[in-house]
């Protein structure tokens, strides 16, 4: 006789269920079990679970989408048998849940006001028609107008093309070829080439995975599991004598039925989970093991490879900062240039060929700002000789920069290395501090120079901040876009982008508050700007994917009844049937969601941003009376962000190596790590051309954004540390105790790793000149190399001398 609440086999042979408890509950999770319960309390056992059949003395859901109380609309429907491939569910709901507002007809029951979205669906078409309509008679009506913006279309198309970024060692200056190996040849700067080289080394790792997913042993049981987005089938277990299979069919579902088997041999179907998930976790341990001490030898021969490659680009090229020094603790009124040489050549007997002094522009930040627009939009006027530029400030800003006083540091650039390393060793006094420049010009941030001091302080506060603000997106943002997708069909498209922008929006707020507080931090160099801000993306955007896979699984495996199944206390949501279900229905929400988030949707919007926006752009600047230097600013493409690719695919990857927490079959685990690699390949190639087709030319001269990934790779190489002894904690043969140990032990290795092969910087062994580096190291840039180009003071100089403005 069959006991109330407690898992069972659900046979053909023996599925009766005691008169107390008369009715068959099917699990939410696992194929052939499920409880006898009384028919008033179905949905404790499975959430969905709303309509007790009495004909068949099974628990059935409604079809009504958010009913919670339901009925056959057709007294025959419900005599039907439930094993029928036909069978109909319960199609006439009596009550909806909270939130949502029954239909007259009883037939569907929608969240109060989302009618709402219909009717804006239709306004905001009725509205692109309209504008369409306008601008299309607009444009028949004034031709001439439409000529001058056929004009600055194609002036802002050839400006376009002039940015890419190009071989200038060519005569005719040409576009780079799409194939060409970008993990050694320097297009762009050292920072291009590492990156490169460090998506083949994902590509290799995501390969490893592929394979290990392949060769491990899983889990039986796991091939039990409903299929995705089917909760409504009631599965009979039937033995079948003989089952002709395919090559394939037995690859990938070998053992599938030894769950069965194995409940035959055990009391109940607590134990047999019980027995199935330790023999995994033992055997999947070692696997672990392997896995991690694999990926770590990778890890080394990557960082060392690596260095070589920074190394071999060093020697091959020369930066203005290995001949530049700085002297710190000037007098403020010290800008006089030819005086601060004479510091120098009183102290070294070697005279500096540059003097670049630095002023105190903290405070000033708009006025730079303003600076710069005003020079580019001259520069621009002077280009197209259309468009006229008011200077009537040039005065007043002239005055400002006059009567500017230095921030205390100089910039001193000698003709040689020689003479850098020699001032250094001769170079002595107890009122001024000189030290090598690591600072390329064009990634100083010149307002900050000066306020340097407890920058580590100010970056731990703004850490904080950050965390605050990430509370508050949480609250502000994810949990009203997380309840309405609980609660509502979600059966718009409109309402899915609407939703969607809603929750970048709140990501975009998020980078632009800890952009401007992180410029408050008085951090000089860009390029730790950059690192900060990669750091800060990769947790939030792992963050992010947690939430919405959390979010995801309580869509597709019982929505908002399943959730609020966890505040009741039942003594099944204990039971190893339960909880091993959950566990592998999870794992399958988290596979299908990194299958859409990181390989279909990333391909879609590339489409969208790298295709259909331009040709929009386009449209814009045909209809629209836009001036020329507008024009030109729309169609222009954006750099390459190392930064923000950087952080994607580490967070890819990290969030990726959580699917071994769990237990997962073996298809299901091979898909998911053969997308990804899939991803990664792509990724490269889609780089690749966005690099050389779709961004404007920058230059990436230094290493240290792919230092601070290096330092990234001990949190995806953390997981792979702890993984083989939670699965042995999981198999009873640990401690929680133990995994806390392997994780600060990896720490420790990795840290000493990343020491021993990146402790020293390299640097630069043979000797070079300043003609050499004015000389050689152009690279095609419309940009001058040398200090003075890039600080605003001297950039107001030469401007106005320039064009005698003054």
């Amino acid at each position: 006789m069959s006991l109330c609440g407690v898992s069972q086999l659900f046979s053909d042979e023996h599925n009766e269920c005691p008169a107390e408890c008369p009715f068959w509950a099917p699990s939410s999770v696992w194929k052939y079990i499920g409880v006898c319960s009384e028919g008033e309390v179905c949905r404790s056992f499975n959430p969905i679970l709303n309509y007790a059949d009495s004909f068949n003395n099974v628990c059935l859901p409604c079809k009504v989408f958010g009913c919670v109380s339901c009925k056959y609309s057709n007294d025959l429907d419900s005599v039907v048998p439930v094993t029928d491939s036909l069978k109909k569910l319960p199609d006439y709901c009596i009550e909806c849940a909270k939130g949502y507002t029954r239909s007259e007809d009883g037939t569907s029951c929608y969240i109060v006001g989302s009618n709402l979205w219909s009717k804006l669906f239709y306004f905001i078409i009725f509205c692109l028609l309209v504008s369409v309509a306008v601008v299309t008679l607009r444009v028949l009506v004034n031709r001439d107008k439409f000529r001058a913006n056929f004009k600055n279309l194609v002036n802002a198309l050839k400006n376009q093309q002039r940015q890419l970024l190009r071989d200038f060692n060519d005569s005719e200056n040409r576009l780079y070829k799409l194939f060409t190996d970008m993990t050694n040849q320097n297009l762009s700067g050292l920072g291009l080439i590492l990156y490169f080289r460090s998506l083949g080394f994902l590509v290799i790792v995501m390969s490893l995975l592929f394979f290990v997913s392949l060769a491990h042993v899983h889990i039986p049981c796991s091939n039990m599991i409903r299929l995705f987005k089917d909760p409504f089938r009631v599965y009979y277990f039937t033995k079948a004598k003989h089952v002709p299979r395919s090559f394939i069919a037995n690859f990938f579902a070998k053992n599938a039925n030894k769950l069965v088997d194995d409940i035959f041999n055990f009391k109940s179907v607590d134990e047999a989970i019980n027995w199935n998930v330790t023999q995994y976790s033992i055997e999947i341990s070692g696997v672990m093991y392997v896995l991690y001490v694999s990926v770590m030898v990778m890890t080394v021969v990557y960082f060392v490879s690596q260095r070589r490659a920074i190394l071999k680009f060093m020697s091959k090229s020369s930066k203005m900062r290995d001949l530049t020094l700085v002297i710190k603790n000037l007098p403020g009124t010290l800008t006089d240039e030819e005086q601060i040489k004479d510091i120098i050549y009183n102290s070294t007997n070697i005279r500096p060929v540059m003097a670049t002094v630095c002023y105190d522009l903290k405070r000033e930040k708009k006025l730079v700002s303003t600076l710069n627009q005003t020079i580019e939009d001259f520069n621009h006027s002077n280009q197209t000789h259309d468009s006229y530029i008011s200077l009537d400030g040039m005065e007043d800003m002239n005055e400002f920069f006059s009567n500017l006083e230095s921030s205390g540091e100089c910039f001193l650039t000698f003709e040689s290395t020689l003479d850098c390393r020699s001032v250094l060793e001769r170079f002595r006094s107890s009122e001024f501090e000189l030290y090598q420049c690591e600072v390329e010009p064009e990634n100083i941030v010149w307002e900050n120079i000066g306020y340097e001091n407890q920058v580590n302080r100010k970056v731990f506060g703004i850490s904080m901040v950050t965390i605050a603000i990430l509370m508050g997106y949480i609250v502000l943002f994810f949990v009203p876009y997380a309840f309405y997708t609980i609660t509502s069909p979600m059966t718009h498209i409109l309402e899915i982008i609407l939703l969607g922008l809603f929750v970048d929006f709140g990501n975009t707020l998020i980078s632009v508050i800890l952009r401007n507080l992180i410029d408050k931090a008085g951090i000089i160099n860009k390029d730790v700007v950059d690192s900060y801000l990669m750091f800060c993306n990769y947790f939030i955007r792992l963050i992010n994917l947690v939430l919405n896979v959390v979010l995801s699984h309580f869509i597709n495996y019982g929505g908002r009844s399943k959730a609020l199944s966890f505040l009741e206390r039942k003594a099944h949501l204990i039971s190893p049937t339960f909880r091993v279900g959950e566990e592998v229905s999870f794992g399958l929400s988290f596979s299908i969601y990194i299958v859409n988030v990181l390989l279909l949707i990333p391909n879609v919007i590339f489409l969208f941003v790298h295709y259909l926006i331009p040709i929009f752009s386009s449209f814009l600047v045909l209809t629209l009376d836009f001036d020329s230097k507008r024009a030109t600013k729309l169609m222009e493409y954006s750099t390459f962000n190392i930064s923000s690719y950087y952080s994607d695919d580490m967070s890819n990857i990290t969030f990726c190596l959580l699917l071994f927490f769990l237990i997962k079959d073996q298809k299901q685990g091979s898909l998911v790590f053969f997308a990804i690699l899939f991803s990664y390949i792509l990724n490269y190639a889609k780089s690749q051309f966005i690099l050389l087709r779709r961004s404007s030319r920058k230059l990436y001269s230094t290493w240290r954004l792919s230092y601070f990934t290096y330092i990234m790779w001990v949190f995806p190489t953390l997981i792979l540390a702890v993984c083989p002894r939670y699965w042995d904690w999981r198999g009873g043969e640990g401690s929680l105790f133990s995994i806390f140990t392997n994780a600060v032990l990896h720490i420790a290795i990795y840290t000493f790793i990343l020491h021993l092969v990146f402790g020293k910087t390299p640097t630069l062994d043979s000797e070079i000149t300043l003609s050499e580096v004015l000389e050689g190291n152009l690279n095609g840039f419309e940009m001058e190399l040398d200090y003075k180009a890039h600080n605003p003071v001297y950039k107001f100089k030469k401007f106005s001398s320039q064009y005698n403005l003054l």
